[in-house]
């Protein structure tokens, strides 16, 4: 928590949370679409009327397009996850520039839409980054909440690691086309219980601002 805060201090820029007092919180959800778990994510968020942000790789979404539809035609928020899964810490601006307008380019080819929110893989950038995204007219997310949802443990325990973490205005991070994506769908009608019974609210997360005329391609 304190190497979080601190992350967050000296990143200002940076989406980590939504306002704690906006009795709101954001489920997102990183690394998709993938065929053998997406349809049961998204079938187990339309029961339980969560909207939510999903984060794309761009090589994915080429390889699934039919996916990346759905995830819109179910009025979900599409966002960028570079177009491979791999870290921007030691990449250069132009490597980086070049991984999200990729990324960007396969989710426009899959399903018409384009998105103003990126998340860099495992949370890591460097001091190129935030240029980066302000010359693409990019609005930088990471996460308040995490639960180390891809590792192997019981369904009780990663819902522990939730719940004691939750938190008003949270932006929560979840993982798609894992291994361990199954526990995750478990979790979600306790979660969806949980944030309710606090009277908070799912929301996406593109403020109003996040919407320039046009984009630096």
């Amino acid at each position: 928590m304190a190497e979080q805060r601190w992350r967050e201090r000296f990143s200002p820029s940076w989406l980590w949370r939504l306002p704690p007092s906006s009795g709101q919180v954001a489920l997102t959800f990183d690394d998709g679409p993938l065929e053998g778990t997406t349809p049961s994510l998204l079938s187990e968020l339309e029961r339980l009327d969560i909207i939510s942000t999903h984060f794309l790789v761009g090589e994915r979404a080429a390889a699934a397009p039919d996916l990346v539809r759905a995830i819109r035609d179910d009025g979900h928020e599409i966002a960028n996850h570079a177009f491979q899964h791999k870290s921007f810490l030691l990449r250069s601006a132009a490597y980086q520039r070049q991984s999200i307008l990729r990324a960007e380019e396969a989710i426009r080819r899959s399903c018409g839409a384009t998105s103003w929110l990126y998340r860099p893989c495992f949370g890591q950038f460097n001091v190129w980054t935030q240029g980066v995204l302000r010359r693409l007219n990019y609005t930088g997310v990471i996460w308040s909440l995490i639960a180390q949802d891809w590792i192997e443990q019981d369904d009780d325990e990663l819902w522990q690691r939730i719940r004691v973490r939750l938190h008003e205005g949270a932006i929560i991070v979840l993982h798609d086309g894992h291994p361990t994506t199954a526990r995750v769908i478990r979790l979600l009608p306790r979660l969806a219980d949980e944030v309710r019974t606090r009277g908070w609210n799912f929301v996406p997360l593109t403020p109003p601002a996040v919407n320039p005329p046009g984009k630096d391609t």
